[in-house]
């Protein structure tokens, strides 16, 4: 059994998801425009929400994505924890949504504290621009904003705050992944609320609050006494997870034009209309082109991206590095178009460029990896697989791939020591178990092969490449297990072609 090319064809799968998420990631990130604190507020009081469960407790929330008159919010897990209560939300409208499906991102007890639930309606709510958490450095500015639980006050329409405060340390790690720390007031029911950058973008979910003790009020309840920090989980956390996961359809992260930026509209952005010949003075003339230029066409590449127009895209990324050569992120973006183009040995170069200029994210080392991977240079894939891990050490899109490159290599053990790695940080991960069931069948472990093609298939249902493999398996033992009529013989599950893409 050969399952290099199903391994090929994941591969080229999980770069196809993470080219949006990566655009969700970086696009906002060239220019920053100081908002003031009524404007931020603005801004955030449509698109956080009240959470709330039949029992009393309550949380809050941020709108992010809407297909259809479904809507998405992120909120931290231990807000909606528990299986047997119902919850709702409630919006700044007034309005109370029945809350139809909770997604759990949290993997593990320390893992990060994040939680995803829909609901739907018919009215329009605007959606949340999402920043990038590593510009929220010590002594940046944030703002916190939920949906109090006081004692006196634990109704579906808790009275909304907006909480100013300045980040005060960024920690390499902490238990559920609360390693953004800011000095912002914040009180029980505020858990879920989303930290706000000066620019009104999303950098953050709050959900922890530092005390040293208990009080007891006048009603003999115990009452934390805090110390006035605070911690949020950096929103590239959730993005790193959707990027593992596709927690969100491209479709529905596409329908959220405030994640990614769209393109000027033609003869009305002033930006827009004088691109051109700004292009022409800065190649004829020595004159200062402001980056607000460049962006114009940052913009206008990231929108016909995804529109699908591909080599426009790689045009107006090419001008905007022209005029900003030191833009990391246009690097990037033209590094993953061309990627998609086929042509790796560009993508490579650009996605190189980027990392020189200061993009060193773990996202970035992965999918370099994997240009060096279709170009067959499979320990180049690794040595940048590694050092995807060393920045994000729980990445398990890195970690499977990594075992890709090394079972190409003939290290079998090795790709089966990752995939295991993988399998640890993300337990519903169905690619990890298909690549390891091939690695286990190639050293000879033909029940440990379809254990994990079972588990693949558990996990996914229509994963087709693991019912072919597992039948193949089936077929190809000389012995099988002992049934009503004397064998198991493959079913005709198992005996479905692979689709070919």
């Amino acid at each position: 059994m050969k399952p290099d090319y199903s391994q090929l064809r994941v591969l080229r799968y999980l770069l196809a998801e993470t080219a949006v998420i990566a655009a969700m990631v970086f696009t906002q990130a060239t220019l920053v425009t100081a908002k003031t604190p009524r404007e931020v507020a603005r801004i955030a009081a449509p698109i956080t929400v009240q959470i709330n469960d039949n029992i009393g407790g309550g949380g809050s929330g941020v709108i992010i994505s809407k297909s259809g008159h479904t809507y998405t919010v992120l909120t931290a897990n231990h807000v909606v924890k528990r299986s047997d209560l119902t919850y709702t939300i409630s919006t700044e409208t007034g309005k109370t949504y029945p809350i139809i499906q909770v997604q759990r991102l949290q993997q593990s007890e320390n893992g990060p504290d994040l939680a995803l639930v829909t609901f739907e309606s018919s009215d329009h709510y605007p959606l949340a621009r999402l920043g990038n958490s590593t510009q929220a450095e010590i002594g940046s500015e944030v703002y916190v904003s939920g949906y109090p639980a006081l004692e006196w006050q634990k109704s579906i329409h808790r009275d909304y705050e907006f909480s100013p405060g300045t980040i005060t340390s960024r920690l390499q790690s902490a238990p559920a992944g609360y390693t953004l720390r800011y000095n912002a007031e914040t009180v029980s029911g505020m858990s879920g609320s989303p930290v706000f950058d000066v620019e009104g973008r999303v950098v953050g979910i709050h959900g922890e609050g530092e005390t040293i003790g208990t009080a007891q009020s006048e009603s003999g309840r115990s009452i934390p006494i805090k110390t006035g920090f605070n911690a949020g989980i950096p929103i590239n956390t959730f993005v790193a997870l959707r990027a593992q996961t596709g927690l969100i359809s491209s479709k529905a992260l596409q329908n959220n034009h405030s994640l990614i930026s769209t393109r000027p509209p033609q003869n009305s952005h002033p930006i827009a209309a004088r691109n051109v010949k700004a292009r022409r003075l800065s190649r004829s003339q020595s004159v200062h082109i402001p980056h607000n230029f460049a962006l114009a066409y940052y913009q206008q590449g990231n929108s016909l991206s995804i529109e699908g127009k591909d080599r426009e895209a790689i045009r107006s990324y090419t001008e905007a590095i022209q005029l900003n050569p030191k833009d990391p992120f246009a690097y990037y973006n033209r590094g993953e178009t061309r990627y998609k183009l086929g042509d790796k040995q560009g993508a490579i170069q650009d996605y190189q460029q980027a990392i020189r200029l200061g993009a060193k994210f773990a996202l970035v080392y992965n999918n370099l990896g994997m240009a060096h991977y279709q170009l067959g240079d499979k320990q180049g894939a690794i040595k940048d697989y590694l050092q995807a891990i060393r920045l994000s050490r729980k990445f398990a899109l890195a970690y499977n791939n990594l075992g890709m490159a090394r079972y190409q290599l003939g290290d079998t053990l090795g790709a089966i020591r990752d995939y295991n790695q993988a399998i640890r940080f993300l337990p519903r991960y169905a690619t990890a178990y298909y690549n390891r069931g091939a690695a286990r069948y190639q050293i000879g472990d033909k029940q440990g092969a379809i254990s994990d093609y079972n588990q693949a298939i558990r996990l996914s249902h229509d994963y087709n490449l693991a019912y072919y493999h597992r039948g193949a398996i089936r077929t190809a033992m000389e012995s099988f297990r002992p049934s009503a009529n004397g064998y198991e013989q493959a079913s005709s599950a198992d005996k479905r072609i692979p689709k070919k893409h």
